[in-house]
């Protein structure tokens, strides 16, 4: 599923996703990683939940040929916190 949303980012203009999942999801994490997710660090749901935080690069992406990626705020929406 994850390959599909990656492809259907990537047609609607998305150079990068970032893929969260719970911390101790150690299945998810492995998909995530085997996607090409590169883990950008911890966080926390609203409710408290730990997560860890992951950016995944869409195939044919200038991020793929070398473009530096976005920074947190830049894939997270305004007003949110992206480190929590």
């Amino acid at each position: 599923m994850l390959r599909q949303a990656m492809v259907l980012a990537r047609r609607e203009g998305f150079d990068a996703l970032l893929v969260v999942c719970e911390e101790d999801n150690l299945a998810s994490a492995g998909v995530i990683e085997r996607c090409g997710g590169v883990f950008e660090g911890p966080g926390t749901t609203d409710n408290g939940t730990p997560i860890r935080r992951y950016l995944v690069v869409t195939e044919g992406s200038p991020i793929e040929q070398g473009e530096e990626p976005p920074g947190p705020g830049d894939i997270c929406p305004q007003g949110l916190d992206p480190t929590a």
